[in-house]
């Protein structure tokens, strides 16, 4: 069942028409919890899945908006992040504004995503860390993060 917008006085976020996939950051140890659970509780083919990581990562025949799915880590996140040089001034630039990275069929940067989603969401704590600054970059209609951090702090 879905609430209908109106009832609520809730005013829906208009979703870009360029916008698609769903990006899943998480550790290096998680990427296979998710592609087995996506495998696990989804009908074969319901969406197209990719991890993005290691090898396939420099695959020419991987475009990423083929996929309506994507995991991958926050190693391979931040080692995009650095290849699109953003986060970096141009050498001599007074400019403090952020770079717009191309899209590109192998970044995880250049275009935007209709969600993103961080597992183990506080390995971004540190706000002047890559990873975070990588995070923050990612273009996205919504961002959802996930940690079981208070579960541990709390047993």
């Amino acid at each position: 069942m879905v609430a209908d917008p109106k009832d609520n006085a809730v005013t829906p976020t208009p979703i870009p028409s360029e916008a698609a996939g769903t990006l899943i950051i998480s550790p290096l140890s998680l990427l296979s919890n998710w592609t087995s659970q996506i495998e696990e509780h989804l009908q074969p083919s319901t969406l197209s899945v990719l991890v993005f990581h290691g090898s396939n990562k420099s695959d020419p025949k991987i475009d990423i908006s083929d996929y309506d799915v994507v995991v991958t880590s926050y190693g391979t996140l931040v080692s995009d992040y650095k290849a699109t040089g953003l986060g970096t001034k141009a050498k001599g630039s007074e400019s403090s504004a952020p770079k717009k990275p191309r899209k590109s069929k192998r970044s995880l940067f250049g275009r935007i995503w209709r969600r993103v989603v961080l597992d183990e969401g506080h390995t971004i704590r540190n706000p002047n860390a890559k990873m975070s600054l990588a995070a923050e970059s990612l273009e996205a209609v919504s961002r959802w993060t996930l940690t079981g951090l208070f579960d541990f702090l709390l047993h």
